[in-house]
């Protein structure tokens, strides 16, 4: 749809509009890149039948449960390599695992500068009354 407007005559002729409607292509392509590297599961609808039941398949995670996935999924994951697998289900498990781990780090990472703004905007909130 975007595409559609930014090819859309009118709308180049107008430069203002021109931009803020590249603008939101970036910010919706930076969202869905997001989307993708914390949440591995995307990646690949083909996931096989033995793992459809795996509770990360169940909801949608917040980012501090991203953060703590590498950690809660570990036990269920490690159940698995036990089992009889072909070695389909045994890469698909492996780039799973993977996938995870750096969404886990990738969370933890977002979370800290998340922490690190807010402790700025409370630095800048604090008013000082000394000049006067």
């Amino acid at each position: 749809m975007l595409t559609k407007l930014l090819n859309n005559g009118k709308i180049k002729s107008n430069e203002e509009a021109f931009e803020w409607i590249n603008f939101l292509e970036n910010q919706i392509t930076d969202w869905i890149q997001e989307i993708k590297i914390l949440s591995p599961w995307t990646k690949n609808n083909s996931i096989p039948e033995k793992f459809r039941g795996l509770k990360i398949f169940q909801k949608i995670p917040s980012l501090k449960e991203v953060a703590r996935m590498n950690i809660e999924f570990h036990e269920e994951l490690a159940s698995f390599h036990n089992n009889d697998k072909t070695n389909e289900e045994q890469q698909w498990l492996y780039n799973l695992e993977l996938s995870i781990n750096e969404a886990s780090t990738l969370a933890k990472e977002r979370i800290s500068i998340i922490h690190d703004l807010a402790a700025q905007c409370s630095d800048f909130s604090n008013m000082e009354y000394n000049f006067l």
